[in-house]
């Protein structure tokens, strides 16, 4: 009897044939993907070269127009030389309002002099003590008149009130409502 060959122990790599077939499924990959490049415009264009323009106003053009709607450019000038660029440059759109710069108000505090304000003709009711409930008119001031402010604050009847003292030396307690701060006090 003739021996058989042994078996051969199974291989964990894979046959040549497929390592064959692999290698051109790569390729064929390969060269599909660098023709749908190059058919989709794969190279860039050249860069164009850069230019600087600097675009002024001849003097015989320049105005004192305030408001950027209101300037109409005329033709730039590169250097000397006038550019033509078409229609004429028009600055328009929305501006924003002009910033209003206002003081800082006063706070009212002992010692500052305060002016009557905002009481017509009725005049300003200077009370005895804080509050209008119960509470005596001790005198009346009119409206432009200045008074230092002695004392206070005090709260009272829902307002807030300040002890103030007239030209002549009369005192009593006025609502702040009606003193507008005018100086701060003396140091």
């Amino acid at each position: 009897m003739t021996a058989s060959p042994a078996p051969r122990p199974p291989s964990l790599l894979p046959p040549w044939w497929a390592w064959l077939l692999m290698t051109l499924a790569v390729v064929f990959c390969v060269a599909g993907l660098a023709a749908a490049f190059v058919a989709l415009g794969g190279t860039p264009p050249a860069p164009a070269p850069t230019q600087f323009v600097v675009l002024t106003a001849p003097p015989d053009r320049v105005t004192g127009q305030t408001r950027p709607q209101d300037a109409a450019l005329g033709t730039p000038v590169v250097g000397s030389a006038p550019v033509n660029i078409g229609a004429p440059l028009v600055l328009s759109g929305p501006t924003l309002p002009a910033i209003v710069f206002t003081a800082t108000p006063m706070p009212l505090m002992i010692g500052a002099t305060a002016l009557v304000v905002d009481v017509g003709d009725q005049q300003l009711n200077v009370r005895e003590r804080a509050g209008i409930v119960d509470v005596a008119i001790a005198f009346r001031i009119p409206e432009g008149t200045t008074v230092q402010v002695i004392d206070g604050p005090s709260q009272g009847d829902g307002l807030t009130w300040w002890r103030i003292q007239d030209s002549s030396g009369r005192n009593g307690w006025a609502a702040s409502n009606y003193l507008q701060p005018i100086a701060p006090p003396a140091p």
